[in-house]
């Protein structure tokens, strides 16, 4: 077993991983990489690119239902299962970054392709390679939560991962798991003419409240997707013809949802059990690996970021954290990991965008807000292209400071972004008031929503003005 010693050694190769590997590389570290697959990650071969492919390939598909309001004849669009599947496959292959690992060892990054273990606190084995690093980074990301179902065993259960391995639209599919990756793949599935059931045991996207996720249940509904939510699951048992059935009790009663495929959408957990992480010393908990603001473990060598480290569970976050790492490596500045201005976006149709603080956290905090709520369906660009069932909800303090920002709308995902940066940068609402928002867009919401918030208090003052000026004419 040969001894590598090196600056950093990072386990994991996805987006997290090689941003950091890179970085650090051009920064003239000394970079071992290791990873037991293919570089690049879950996220582009079976994660927000496949998905989002999908989810594509639905929309173009639903265009043609849609636009009777606009004059527009609607048609039930001839969707091609096998092409569909292809332009998903396309896209992986389109996205995967090129050449990585000639990239990579161009730079001088040595590339371990096996299995990380930790030997002890300072010391990682891999693939019989014996690695002492003055910094270890763990960045092996999640893999899908399979649960235990009663008769799970019995049948053919696709994740969100493997999903994107099927040749063509299912004809009924069943999912189980309400959440944002459910329910994505939910509307796609049923949008390129699939039937669909979504089943969940608790509440449906629970991390919104109830007034910003109801418009993506209405939506769902109206396109015919079966939404059971707060189902105890009795039995799983397969159907005639590699089908499923699958037995559900609510207050309702109980009820036989019969499927050709089973789609598991039920959460997401660490890759961290090989790592013998006991031997290095590094604690866990429930959401994964433990760290500090500094994306530091309770082994001061070790660091961890991404969904290793229990981060929200999105690619950004693990770049985000690479470059925080990265800062504090080169500049021997203490990073400091803050969710604050990190936006999270359900691409459903419409989608739901949101950064910063929810009303309930900032009433758990004993925070001083104000809302200010802007319907972008009252927008002239709202009124244009028929929108319905859009907002966006600010949460606005002291001094007029954002604090948090949700929008409802199509391209929520895109509206979000001046939010984000108000957030990051500090940027009052009185600053973003004077902004030219080019005419008609749903941007203009952004000047709404400041005139929304500080009319009230120009009102007031003009009318203690009139009222002085009166007095001192009487």
């Amino acid at each position: 077993m040969d001894l590598i010693e090196t600056d950093i050694c990072i386990i994991g190769a996805g987006s997290g991983g090689m941003a950091l590997a890179q970085g650090a590389a051009e920064l003239g570290k000394d970079v071992v990489l290791v990873e037991k697959a293919e570089l690049g990650g879950a996220n582009v071969k079976v994660g927000s690119a496949p998905s989002k492919a999908l989810i594509a390939a639905g929309r173009a598909a639903q265009a043609q239902r849609s636009g009777a309001a606009l004059g527009i004849v609607p048609i039930e669009p001839h969707v091609d299962g096998a092409r569909v599947m292809a332009h998903v496959r396309e896209t992986i292959q389109a996205l995967m970054p090129l050449d990585a690992r000639a990239r990579f060892e161009s730079m001088g990054i040595r590339i371990v392709r096996a299995e990380g273990r930790f030997l002890d606190e300072r010391t990682l084995d891999a693939g019989g390679h014996r690695i002492r690093a003055r910094r270890f980074v763990i960045a092996t990301g999640s893999r899908p939560q399979v649960p235990q179902l009663p008769g799970l065993e019995s049948v053919t259960a696709f994740t969100t991962e493997t999903i994107f391995g099927i040749d063509s639209i299912p004809a009924n599919l069943v999912v189980i798991g309400g959440g944002a990756v459910g329910l994505e793949l939910a509307q796609a599935f049923r949008r390129l003419g699939a039937k669909v059931t979504v089943i969940d045991s608790q509440r449906m996207l629970p991390q919104y409240e109830r007034a910003l996720s109801q418009p993506v249940f209405d939506a769902l509904l109206r396109e015919g997707i079966l939404l059971r939510e707060g189902a105890k699951i009795h039995a799983i048992e397969r159907a005639p013809g590699d089908g499923v059935k699958v037995q559900i009790a609510r207050v309702q009663g109980p009820e036989t949802i019969e499927g050709t495929h089973l789609l598991l959408a039920t959460g997401r957990m660490p890759n961290i059990e090989s790592l013998a992480l006991e031997k290095a010393k590094v604690a866990t908990d429930a959401k994964g690996i433990k760290v500090d603001a500094a994306l530091k473990t309770s082994n001061s060598r070790i660091y961890a970021i991404g969904d290793a480290a229990g981060a929200p569970q999105f690619a950004h976050m693990a770049a985000h954290h690479a470059a925080l790492i990265l800062r504090s490596f080169q500049f021997r500045l203490t990073a400091h990991s803050s969710y604050d201005a990190a936006p999270e976006v359900l691409y459903t149709d419409p989608e739901v965008a949101h950064v910063g603080l929810k009303q309930a956290d900032a009433e758990k905090r004993k925070m001083r807000f104000e809302i200010v709520t802007v319907p972008l369906d009252e927008t002239d660009r709202g009124r244009i292209d028929r929108i319905s069932e859009s907002v966006a909800k600010l949460l606005v303090g002291k001094g007029g400071r954002i604090l948090g920002a949700s929008i409802v709308a199509p391209s929520a995902g895109e509206l979000i972004l001046p939010w984000v940066m108000a957030i990051s940068e500090g940027i009052r609402l009185s600053q973003l008031a004077s902004l030219i928002v080019p005419y008609p867009t749903l941007g203009d919401h952004i000047t709404r929503a400041a005139a929304a918030y500080y009319a009230p208090a120009e009102k007031e003052s003009r009318a203690h003005f009139l009222s002085g000026a009166l007095a001192r004419f009487s």
